[in-house]
């Protein structure tokens, strides 16, 4: 659930955004829409959309942000997008993979000081570890532990994890239903 959104919009409604941004992540990479098998890694129990039950679904392991997403690239996983960017698209996705061929890790930063998108050809341990997830300095410290690896990075995007994000979202991004 997005926590710092349901301290302003309770948690009813910030479970109802999760899903609708979930579900629009979802569609926008749909099997088929890029060069990427898509996959879903669900932290903990809970409803899912509709979309979610055509792809596969792998449960993540314990441990903060950074172990989990270790954790995938472990596993085989080559990117990583985050389900609360309302403008991510497979085009996105085809863009930082194919960045690759030039890095050995790419990022799609957002506007808030994170990323949205990490690709990788493979596990880099240190840029997990010892990041202040949730705050406007997770680029800087990642990239800091990137070492002398080649690093692509892409136009930022926005996520959604505020009341003033949810805002945004609300008036710039058409939907098919009202939001919750």
């Amino acid at each position: 659930m997005k926590r710092r959104l349901a301290a302003d919009i309770g948690d009813e409604a910030a479970l109802g955004v999760h899903l609708e941004l979930l579900q629009a992540t979802l569609t926008a990479l749909a099997p088929g829409t890029g060069a990427f098998d898509p996959e879903l890694w669900l932290a903990g129990e809970g409803a899912l959309p509709p979309g979610a039950a055509a792809l596969p679904q792998r449960q993540q392991p314990a441990g903060d942000l950074g172990a989990r997403m270790l954790a995938a690239f472990e596993d085989g996983v080559r990117v990583l997008v985050g389900s609360d960017v309302p403008t991510l698209t497979a085009a996105h996705v085809d863009d930082a993979l194919a960045r690759l061929a030039l890095a050995d890790v790419a990022f799609i930063p957002t506007e808030d000081g994170g990323y949205c998108l990490v690709a990788m050809h493979a596990p880099t341990p240190e840029i997990f570890r010892d990041i202040p997830w949730g705050t406007s300095s997770v680029m800087e410290c990642t990239l800091a532990r990137t070492g002398g690896r080649r690093v692509a990075l892409t136009k930022a995007l926005w996520d959604v994890d505020t009341v003033s994000d949810y805002h945004r979202w609300l008036s710039e991004v058409p939907r098919s239903e009202a939001p919750p």
